[in-house]
């Protein structure tokens, strides 16, 4: 199941992603300040709760196609794929058309007045990214449910060039505005390179041509599980939306603006252990269906690698943040360093439980994990909001990350229980996964050696 050769096209694409970001914010900070990425960010996130209105066409997607490649299904996953892709574009298409005035009145209450004009002015430009934002994200979740997670992110880095490639060319003559035009190309190309890349490994000799099949039985199918797991989803991204309107009511645009870019960096890192991740739903959901016995010590094995990678990365990403800083801003900014700390603990937490929310939803079972959501979402929004009177934006950051741990924790243990198995690893699963990343690490030093020797 090319799990190795996955995992390390997941990392790679991290790597390079995190590469173009911390350039990308560089040059936006220089070119148009920190109060520009504060706007960007809650421009982004208030059309991005249209997604509460997804029905969940794609949520769980990557299961389903996983399922029909274990099957030998060939046609029954392009259809699955098709579908999927059909209904997101149609659905976010209108959403897009029906709140794009209803967004521009109610943006005003979220934004100064001095930043009202630029906001309102990148609404169009951020409901077509969201658009092909979900549209891509079907391609993405198919080529995973294919195990060809290696073919997703070598798409995504030549993105991200696209991307870089648009900002370059249009932010400094047309601001905010041209970083949208750079996202927007960026999603074309990926849609096209996907959809292109999906013909060729599922209809093989068939000439290449657009979606068109959509399938009524293959709708409910998608429907039926990914309302439920949508649930999750939605209420993931309610988070993030949350803690921007509240930070932005109470700190105002720069705080958000510093916090978004501490955000942005910690997730840069989380990433390095969680897009690896990936995989381990269609791994995990193919294992059971066909070796449920080999379903504990494959999760006992992922985890510890996970736990193992997650510290002392997550460790390292608050070490640099003074460098960060100092890259970016050009100074010591104590609440950028600050923010970095409490998101990066919590996001370790978080991280540690991926295993196990995977396998909630592996085993079709995502109760538990919409019931993390919830802790996280809802309670976040309430500690965010009375240790942010007292605390200023600094208690926003403590009271969200500290509910969005403790969000992960109810998932793990509660989704574990359900299955069986237990959610910690051993110390002897601890021990062979250190001895493994100390070997690897001395393979890739000895091979550095020789090549320069």
């Amino acid at each position: 199941m090319r799990l190795a050769r996955n995992a390390g096209w997941s990392v790679a694409e991290v790597v390079v992603s995190g590469l173009s970001l911390f350039l990308i914010y560089k040059l936006i900070v220089a070119w148009l300040g920190v109060e520009a990425l504060g706007i960007w960010s809650l421009v982004l996130a208030t059309t991005s709760l249209a997604r509460f209105a997804d029905i969940g066409a794609s949520a769980g997607l990557g299961r389903f196609v996983a399922l029909a490649e274990a099957r030998g299904d060939r046609r029954g996953a392009i259809e699955y794929i098709e579908t999927a892709m059909l209904s997101n574009a149609v659905l976010y298409t209108v959403l897009a058309l029906a709140l794009v005035y209803p967004a521009r009145s109610g943006i005003v209450y979220v934004i100064p007045p001095e930043a009202v004009a630029p906001a309102l002015g990148l609404l169009p430009y951020a409901f077509a990214s969201l658009v092909l934002m979900n549209i891509n994200s079907v391609l993405s979740a198919s080529l995973i449910g294919l195990h060809r997670t290696d073919q997703k992110s070598v798409i995504v880095i030549f993105g991200v060039v696209v991307q870089l490639l648009g900002i370059l060319a249009f932010v400094r003559s047309h601001g905010l505005v041209g970083l949208a035009w750079a996202q927007i190309a960026q999603y074309v190309f990926t849609i096209v390179a996907a959809w292109l890349v999906l013909q060729r490994n599922l209809s093989r000799g068939s000439p290449i041509r657009p979606p068109m099949r959509w399938k009524k039985e293959i709708f409910k199918d998608l429907i039926g599980f990914g309302v439920r797991l949508q649930a999750a989803s939605l209420l993931s991204l309610a988070f993030d939306a949350v803690v921007k309107f509240v930070m932005s009511a109470i700190a105002g645009l720069e705080m958000l603006g510093l916090f978004e870019m501490a955000s942005r960096m910690v997730l840069q890192v989380r990433q390095l252990i969680a897009a690896p991740s990936q995989i381990l739903m269609p791994a995990f959901a193919q294992v059971d269906a066909e070796s449920p016995e080999q379903l504990p010590p494959l999760y006992e094995k992922v985890t510890a690698a996970t736990t193992v990678l997650a510290i002392p990365l997550m460790l390292a990403a608050i070490l640099v943040s003074p460098i960060v800083s100092l890259f970016w801003l050009g100074h010591l900014n104590s609440s950028f360093l600050s923010f970095v700390g409490i998101i990066a603990l919590g996001w370790l937490i978080n991280v540690l439980c991926v295993p196990g929310y995977h396998l909630g939803i592996a085993r079709g079972v995502v109760g538990w994990n919409i019931a993390g959501h919830v802790a996280a979402t809802i309670g976040g929004a309430i500690l965010a909001a009375m240790f942010g009177y007292v605390f200023g934006g600094i208690g926003v950051a403590v009271g969200a990350y500290g509910m969005l741990a403790l969000g992960a924790l109810i998932s793990l243990f509660m989704n574990c229980q359900a299955a069986g198995i237990q959610p910690l690893p051993s110390r002897k699963s601890l021990r062979a996964a250190i001895a493994d990343m100390l070997e690897r690490t001395r393979k890739s030093v000895s091979l550095i050696y020789r090549s320069r020797a």
